[in-house]
């Protein structure tokens, strides 16, 4: 009767412990599911934004290491307009390696507008383009002030400054030399821009792979040359979400509405005519030179 007894017991646990298996392969597979889920939702999410984040992030890059370089220049002692000028070209060509292969790496809104209006760039992506870019300029000067608030303050007493002898706004947002009058930087901001747009066209219609592959040297040196040569007189932005998304942040961390306000209301030139002077340039290369 004992051997009987302990022969249904030994029977129960066995069936106990297929049954605590059975549970436990079946917590694994529902997990597998689960993560199998969203893996495959985070999948469908990511290839629906992914231009978006990769003009987000390179835009980014490109003001934080361009930006950052002006500062340098700022804080030195031996001020130098080529190293900003190198700097943002270098800044430009590590930004279209970041993003080149998955949003083209358009980095501002005026190269945006232009392709939809020549190239049959969607509509719809124009706005979500912007808006990437704009986004990644903001988050580029918040990451910026942060590392440089020190020498912030160390250089104005933590009384940020828009006008006047330490005046820091440069770092983040363009501005007309103090002979500069409006007339003159709408001028300088329309030639740079259109220049710029003009050549990009010119290198993106090159169908050579080997000169493709060089594309995004050669845009960081166009940039470098066009700083060098002609941005005496504003910077030059040639750029509506490299000038405008830092302004903006600085309005909030302490230089005020001045940075709207100050030069005449300077801050729509870099804001407007990059888009005014681009169109020039496009508009140009497609009449006179489009093979396509």
């Amino acid at each position: 009767m004992s051997t009987f007894m302990q022969s249904e017991e030994e029977r129960t646990n066995e069936s106990e412990a297929e049954t605590v298996v059975d549970l436990s392969l079946a917590d694994v597979l529902e997990d597998e599911k689960v993560k199998e889920k969203y893996h495959s939702q985070w999948n469908l999410w990511r290839s629906q934004y992914r231009e978006f984040f990769a003009e987000f992030f390179a835009t980014l890059l490109m003001v934080l290491l361009g930006n950052a370089t002006v500062a340098a220049d700022v804080f030195s002692d031996n001020k130098l307009r080529l190293f900003p000028s190198l700097g943002y070209g270098l800044a430009v060509t590590m930004a279209i390696y970041v993003a080149g292969d998955i949003s083209g790496a358009h980095l501002n809104p005026a190269m945006t507008f232009c392709l939809y209006l020549f190239r049959n760039f969607p509509l719809r992506k124009v706005p979500m383009f912007t808006l990437a870019q704009v986004l990644g300029s903001f988050c580029a000067a918040a990451i910026l002030y942060v590392n440089i608030s020190p020498d912030l303050d160390q250089l104005d007493g933590g009384v940020r400054q828009v006008l006047g002898q330490n005046e820091t706004l440069r770092i983040f947002a363009t501005a007309p030399g103090t002979s500069v009058d409006t007339l003159r930087a709408i001028g300088t901001e329309t030639a740079c821009s259109a220049i710029l747009l003009f050549i990009n066209f010119a290198i993106l219609d090159r169908l050579d792979v080997s000169i493709r592959a060089l594309q995004p040297m050669l845009v960081g040196i166009l940039v470098m040359l066009i700083s060098l040569g002609m941005g005496v007189n504003t910077g030059p932005s040639m750029n509506p979400a490299r000038d405008f998304g830092p302004r903006l942040f600085t309005a909030f961390a302490g230089w005020g509405l001045q940075v709207f306000t100050s030069n005449n209301y300077y801050f729509w030139i870099p804001s407007i005519i990059p888009f005014i002077g681009g169109f020039i340039g496009a508009l140009l290369y497609y009449l006179f030179l489009d093979g396509r």
